[in-house]
């Protein structure tokens, strides 16, 4: 395809512009987020949809905008960075914190990339412990801005962050927006307290082991090497006590994001089915019905029934097109049910 054609086919998944509405409500208060959504074309329950995905001029128009009435010009920076606050990201955000440290969660960029662009392909390369570096290729015809590689890095340091790291380094060799065919990141962060005090204690170990060694071979009696090997055993265990502390207390908080990630899936497969039921019963009270009365009767107690709402309406238009009247719903007591049947409707002109 040409540039120009795809900048109209949806290539950014939602839940990228759901993050930035979830930063403008904690931060930005004051920011009309209507308004901002129908400057960029798009619609509020789109934005809620994990399954729509929006234009390069959408998310073009949406930035432009936000820009300007935050006045910060790096706020795609800062949303990126804002992904690492819980309920951010929707579900992934657990299944990212499931993989226990940054570097396995970097690894998997590649394959956990396509749920939010198909702009561009991403490869990870490992480098060290704690160094990793991300190449990332728009795709042919796509027409990336430098704000998106700007909240690429931000979603970089939330990866680190959301496990209770510092802020990463990131170097940026390579830019497609100064010249370079890819955008080149090399992220390293620093090693976790576990790692650290693993190191810490094996150092120790060694230095108390060949102590107890020296003061047993230069002793005189064996009373001093005694006292001396038991003193070093107590402080190797202490620190071996506490490294295990560090690692159970990791490992519990990473089961602890598994189960709510399967929690939340296991969610949204019973609101799947549940929608599928929905549309499979409708289809049938449609075909098995010719009575309107009998038809609109059975539609709402399906959707009583397979909707997670309280309440529902059932409206139609006139003969004129000019009203909405109100025929059948659910949730109202009858005295409700039939004032508003008895009304005139709602007007569309």
């Amino acid at each position: 395809m040409k540039p120009a054609e795809l900048l109209d086919e949806p290539l950014y998944n939602s839940r990228i512009v759901n993050n930035y509405i979830k930063l403008i409500k904690s931060q930005y208060s004051y920011i009309n987020v209507e308004v901002l959504l129908n400057h960029a074309g798009m619609e509020p329950y789109q934005v809620e949809d994990e399954g729509h995905w929006f234009t390069q001029n959408q998310i073009n128009k949406f930035h432009q905008k936000l820009k300007a009435v935050t006045g910060n010009k790096d706020v795609a920076r800062e949303a990126g960075r804002f992904a690492a606050i819980p309920g951010s990201i929707g579900f992934m955000r657990y299944h990212i914190l499931g993989m226990v440290g940054p570097k396995y969660a970097f690894e998997l960029t590649s394959s956990y990339a396509s749920k939010f662009t198909k702009s561009a392909n991403f490869v990870t390369k490992s480098l060290g412990p704690n160094k990793i570096e991300i190449i990332v290729t728009p795709k042919s015809g796509v027409e990336e801005r430098e704000y998106q590689c700007k909240n690429r890095m931000g979603f970089w340091e939330a990866l680190t962050t959301a496990f209770n790291y510092e802020l990463p380094e990131i170097e940026h060799p390579e830019c497609i927006f100064k010249g370079g065919t890819s955008c080149r990141y090399i992220v390293s962060w620093q090693e976790s307290p576990t790692l650290l005090w693993k190191k810490i204690r094996n150092i120790t170990g060694a230095v108390l082991l060949g102590l107890s060694t020296i003061s047993l071979a230069f002793s005189p009696s064996l009373h001093t090497p005694i006292a001396i090997f038991s003193i070093c055993v107590s402080i190797f265990l202490a620190l071996s006590l506490y490294v295990n502390h560090l690692s159970r207390k990791e490992l519990f908080e990473a089961v602890t994001n598994l189960q709510e990630s399967s929690s939340d899936s296991i969610e949204l497969i019973n609101k799947n089915y549940e929608h599928a039921l929905l549309i499979n019963e409708v289809s049938q009270a449609l075909s098995k019905e010719l009575e309107l009365n009998n038809i609109l009767s059975n539609v709402v107690n399906i959707l009583e029934k397979r909707l997670d709402y309280d309440r529902g309406l059932i409206l139609l238009a006139n003969k004129e097109k000019t009203r909405l009247i109100s025929k059948t719903g659910f949730g109202y007591n009858p005295a409700e049910l039939k004032n508003f049947m008895r009304g005139s409707g709602f007007r569309l002109d």
